[in-house]
């Protein structure tokens, strides 16, 4: 049996090596390479396929082997579909799959679709299906689950979007406040984009206006949608990990939202676009709260076979000491892979190793309460995440931006050196462009993230919802030197991509 200490230096060899013997060959699918490269840093016996090539895979192929579709098969690549299913379904992806031997399926997500994949070509999934997790991520559903084992839930309630009217919001202003948040229940979708702030009549027509616009672009019925109190605090997170032996948490940490600089305004609220691990420690209090809630509704979700990482949204009210669950993450979450790599740095058993063992069946164990006490060590840094600004056009990258180190300088971008991790900073004043970003003449779709800004400080200053002056001057910088232009869209094989369905 592999026995895993709370030191990870101690424990790493043995972990890679039984990960090794499994006899599966793990590979992480996604749209970039970055953002599945958290099990290299735990397994030898690891690789990626993604769709997009960018400026910072020279550097992550030093750890870790990268096939992307647009290199290998660019005579069918699906520029519109960029998915885990349109991965997976592509033909040249499948048939690399057929020389690996047996293949273990690494997703931050999966889907029904993704599951019959699964199991019509023999590959072992990495993750949990999505009859286990869907009900966790129906905003709906968790409602009602955390109603049921006593979470303390912003009030309010779930209806029918066609009942909430202009008489349903009058009434709920006078028992919840004259400020409501709405969420769209059967939206999956992270980030927020699901996420509304209510003050009146004309900010309900724009919701049900941006509910008719989603439904025609995904061709999704949207019917429901949790209508509560809005409740001035900060929007945080807490990341935890099902595990044989109970439920891992780790620290309360900050997430970024809503910064103008970074978010175009589409009428939602609580958009997600990063974190700061640098902004605040909470009070003892806060974070036992916080852990009660992670470990309550994970032992819930063990009983239906869940294991390894989730999160939890939260509210955190630092006036009055207390959090609040919004929603379930039942996947990886954003905060990923930089939380693997803060993590990599303070020395900790990585939440991507107990993913990996617990879903591989490897017979492990290993002292719970040391290692979770191990991941309360407070993190520093922080990551912003960049997209195409436009919802609605394509573009062209025009200017020359490369992935690695960097430094503002005087009001001027200076690249230095090569460089993905937290461990790549050497100085306050740096920080790290990397996870799909173009190279010039690269065509980028309708608001598709084009980059994740690395700091070994924090982004936020005393408020939790502006950037400080050299965050918010790097990414303006950075969007500004990538230089995007307005293009037609691309002309695809509509004949082969018609054979992919969300």
């Amino acid at each position: 049996m592999l026995v895993i200490d709370s030191d990870w230096h101690k424990s790493k060899d043995a972990v890679r090596q039984a990960i090794n013997e499994s006899g599966i060959k793990l590979v992480g699918i996604g749209v970039t390479a970055f953002n599945r490269i958290g099990p290299a840093l735990v397994s030898d016996n690891f690789e990626i396929v993604c769709h997009k090539t960018s400026t910072d895979l020279p550097y992550l192929r030093k750890a870790v082997k990268i096939t992307t579709i647009a290199e290998n098969w660019p005579q069918t690549l699906w520029q519109t579909r960029m998915n885990t299913l349109a991965i997976l379904s592509h033909p040249g992806v499948q048939k690399y799959f057929k020389s690996l031997g047996k293949v273990g399926i690494f997703v931050y997500k999966t889907s029904e679709r993704v599951d019959e994949l699964c199991d019509q070509n023999g590959w072992q999934l990495i993750g949990n299906r999505h009859e286990i997790r869907d009900k966790y991520e129906h905003k709906g559903l968790f409602r009602e689950i955390g109603n049921k084992i006593g979470m303390p839930l912003i009030a309010g309630q779930t209806l029918k979007i066609a009942d909430l009217d202009e008489s349903r919001l009058g009434q709920f202003q006078k028992t919840l406040g004259e400020k409501l948040v709405l969420q769209l229940t059967e939206l999956s979708k992270g980030g927020g984009v699901g996420t509304f702030f209510v003050n009146n009549v004309k900010d309900l027509a724009s919701f049900k206006a941006v509910v008719k616009e989603k439904q025609e672009e995904d061709g999704k019925e949207l019917i429901h949608v949790n209508v509560t109190r809005f409740i001035n605090g900060i929007s945080g997170s807490i990341t935890a990990c099902v595990t044989h032996k109970g439920v891992l948490t780790g620290p309360v940490q900050t997430q970024v939202v809503d910064v103008p600089e970074l978010v175009s305004d589409r009428g939602r609220s609580g958009v997600f676009r990063g974190h700061d691990w640098s902004f605040a420690h909470y009070s003892d209090k806060i974070q036992d709260q916080a852990e009660e809630l992670a470990e309550k509704l994970g032992s819930v979700m063990a009983k239906d076979g869940y294991k390894g990482i989730f999160g939890i949204d939260l509210i955190i009210d630092q006036e009055r000491d207390e959090v609040h669950p919004v929603e379930c993450n039942p996947r990886y979450t954003g905060a990923f892979p930089i939380y693997s790599l803060l993590q990599h740095e303070a020395n900790e058993v990585p939440l991507d190793a107990f993913q990996l063992l617990e879903h591989l069946g490897i017979d492990y164990d290993f002292d719970f309460a040391a290692v979770n006490q191990s991941w309360k060590t407070p993190k520093r840094g922080a990551h912003l995440v960049l997209h195409n600004p436009d919802f609605d056009n394509w573009v062209k990258a025009t200017g020359n931006v490369p992935a690695g180190v960097w430094r503002l300088a005087k009001g001027q971008l200076a690249w230095l050196r090569e460089g993905w991790q937290m461990t790549d900073l050497q100085a306050d004043d740096e920080f790290i462009l990397t996870d799909g970003c173009p190279a010039p003449g690269d065509l980028i779709k309708p608001h598709l993230r084009v980059g994740k800004l690395i700091f070994k400080n924090g982004v936020l200053d005393d408020s939790h919802n502006r950037l400080n002056d050299l965050a918010r001057t790097v990414v303006i910088a950075v969007k500004e030197k990538f230089a995007f232009t307005r293009v037609e869209p691309p002309v695809e094989d509509w004949t082969l991509s018609s054979q992919l369905t969300e």
